[in-house]
């Protein structure tokens, strides 16, 4: 509880001026923050979690307008954008050199076979690929003969492993851990996004000097219809803390009728864990991080929209046109100094039904950014 009290003090340390970093403050689940914006329109921030059920994650309503909504995705047709990679995406091609390599690091029993489990280890490590099923496997890959769900080491070595994961991505796009579109749009080439600036500046307490001079070029998404999602992940590294995006806020650019919620499975609404569990480590969360990974840890309709365990009571948000959330990936005080990581962040873009899902997101960091070269 000491552990939990002292973060907290040094998340709220910030204060309203110049360019200081300010964190806003949580005060309690569900409090009711009023905003005035540049455009006389009132908003209103709404604290969705806190510290006592994981982190906190803030809602504003209506932040965007459907005009502004509806300019974003103007200038990022779909012919523009490129399909979202993670950093697996773009690995070396699986040789039967490398394979063998790769077989004798998961056999950790040397049992000269790999189970469903070390398959699924592998599946995750060389493409990002988190879910499957054994009869494409065999399918794909009819020289592998699997006993008892498991391959042996002679036929995962000479498997043409490349060519499964393309056929995958082609036929199951959803087993990927990342299925959508996406571009950069850089606020000197449309002006009209410095507009979004401000609003993100009033509703996070930030000046706005400090949000121009701290925002990553607005990412804008596409996710497909049926399918289309990213698993939980983090926004930013624990380890990379030299260029941290501490605070991520994420738009909803149109209505999705079912399905596409932002899910932050770090929160738990019922407050059931410790305080203490927000600012745990590693050794905890990941083993949660790897639970989640998997849609099946989203709202599924065949049980009447609910989550699994240990998801049931986390913060789900279905997209509606020109909400925002935001929430910190990490402390920081007001000079921009990096604090405690906050794995509690860890979130995820649920699959799309019969819906497309447009989303944004503006990150901002611990120190100024320079321009970046458009993607």
């Amino acid at each position: 509880m000491v552990n939990a009290l002292a973060n907290f003090i040094f998340l709220l340390a910030a204060i309203v001026a110049g360019d200081q970093y300010v964190v806003r403050d949580p005060v309690r689940v569900n409090y009711e923050l009023p905003v005035q914006l540049k455009d006389g329109r009132e908003v209103t921030v709404v604290t969705r979690s806190d510290f006592s059920t994981g982190l906190p994650v803030f809602e504003v309503k209506d932040l965007l307008t459907e005009e502004e909504c509806n300019a974003i995705r103007s200038a990022a047709p779909k012919e523009m954008l490129e399909r979202s990679e993670t950093s697996t995406d773009k690995g070396k091609p699986i040789s039967a050199k490398r394979a063998a390599k790769i077989f004798k690091n998961l056999d950790e029993n040397r049992d000269k076979s790999l189970d469903a489990e070390e398959i699924a280890e592998f599946f995750k490590e060389a493409a990002d690929m988190v879910d499957f099923s054994w009869e494409f496997l065999t399918a794909r890959l009819p020289n592998i003969a699997t006993t008892g769900l498991k391959v042996g080491k002679e036929e995962f070595i000479t498997a043409d492993w490349d060519g499964f994961f393309s056929s995958a991505k082609t036929m199951h796009p959803e087993w990927f851990a990342r299925h959508s579109r996406q571009t950069w749009m850089g606020y000197s080439d449309h002006p009209f996004l410095e507009t979004v600036l401000d609003k993100v500046a009033a509703v996070t307490g930030l000046s706005e000097r400090l949000v121009r001079k701290t925002a990553e070029p607005m990412q804008v998404l596409l996710y497909p219809p049926h399918g289309g999602h990213y698993s939980c992940h983090h926004d930013t590294a624990p380890d990379g803390l030299d260029d941290a995006r501490f605070m991520t806020v994420f738009f909803f650019l149109n209505d999705v009728a079912d399905g596409g919620e932002t899910v932050l499975f770090g929160t738990d609404l019922n407050g059931t864990f410790p305080e203490d569990r927000a600012f745990a480590g590693e050794d905890i969360w990941g083993p949660i991080e790897s639970q989640c990974q998997s849609v099946l840890s989203c709202p599924q309709p065949s049980r009447g929209h609910a989550m699994p365990q240990p998801f049931s009571s986390a913060l789900a948000v279905k997209p509606r046109m020109g909400t925002a959330l935001f929430w910190y990936n990490m402390a920081v005080d007001p000079k921009g100094h990096i604090g405690q990581f906050y794995w509690s962040s860890i979130h995820g873009g649920c699959p799309t039904r019969a819906d497309e899902k447009w989303a944004a997101n503006v990150w901002l960091h611990a120190r100024a950014k320079k321009s970046r070269k458009e993607l």
